[in-house]
């Protein structure tokens, strides 16, 4: 990663609150600008792939209008690459949100720490030294788990994509309380 995209890199904090800093600065709640913005992105997230744009019109959009739909989506998108690049330059690529052909995803390439990621990765690490009898390395890694999770994944959002998540990474959070 270059200098300047290092510097814009997005981390990411969905167990402490919903927080995105763009380098070391929180982008503040009022950019989000509106809640579908904010939506789109965290299911962007969830998804961990690239996303049909159809199944982002049918499950932001259901009752519209297919051209409505789609209008609404690129405003959306619009919206969010603005939030997370304020300043992008209008002869280059967007650097966060990526659409290629049919299908809209997170670079992932831009995210320095994703909390989730982080919290997951230390979770099967205390798994795998678990089972391999490596108890301190399992213990530092499912402690650092257990610290990463500050909060439900993102609490006051109530879609059932966001509940089904939630209730997963809940699960797996008791697990690591039990070992």
């Amino acid at each position: 990663m270059d200098d300047n995209l290092e510097q814009q890199s997005l981390s990411i904090y969905c167990l402490d609150g919903f927080k995105v800093y763009r380098g070391q600065d929180l982008i503040p709640p009022q950019k989000w600008r509106r809640q579908k913005v904010t939506l789109l992105f965290q299911y962007l997230l969830v998804a961990d792939k690239p996303v049909p744009r159809h199944i982002l019109l049918s499950l932001f959009w259901p009752h519209l209008e297919e051209a409505a739909a789609r209008h609404n989506l690129a405003v959306t998108l619009y919206d969010l690459r603005r939030t997370l690049q304020p300043k992008h330059p209008t002869n280059q690529a967007p650097l966060y949100i990526k659409s290629v052909g049919s299908y809209i995803e997170l670079d992932w390439n831009s995210v320095a720490f994703y909390d989730v990621q982080a919290f997951k990765s230390f979770y099967r690490e205390g798994v795998d030294a678990f089972s391999k009898e490596q108890w301190d390395q399992a213990v530092a890694a499912l402690i650092a788990a257990n610290k990463l999770y500050q909060t439900d994944f993102i609490p006051d959002a109530q879609e059932d994509w966001i509940i089904e998540e939630r209730a997963w990474l809940k699960n797996v959070r008791l697990d690591v309380l039990e070992h």
